[in-house]
């Protein structure tokens, strides 16, 4: 999936905060999660201590552009 397939699904469904995402890259994949707090969106690498700060903030259009040429699969949602 694109970014904005999931950005998308986590806005129409209120009743998730963030996914648990598996993020493709070639032969390489890495754990991610992205939480939906207010309107901003936070990135954290699995092993990442999670604080919601500006550091790992994103807008959507900024959350669109930096992740366009990735692809994700949705392991879990996070209630």
């Amino acid at each position: 999936m694109k970014i904005q397939e999931i950005i998308e699904k986590l806005d129409s469904e209120n009743k998730y905060i963030g996914f648990q995402l598996l993020k493709k890259n070639g032969f390489i994949n890495t754990t991610w999660l992205l939480y939906k707090k207010e309107m901003a969106y936070y990135f954290f690498d699995i092993n990442q201590k999670i604080e919601f700060i500006d550091a790992y903030k994103y807008s959507k259009p900024e959350a669109l552009i930096e992740f366009e040429n990735s692809n994700f699969e949705i392991e879990l949602s996070i209630n």
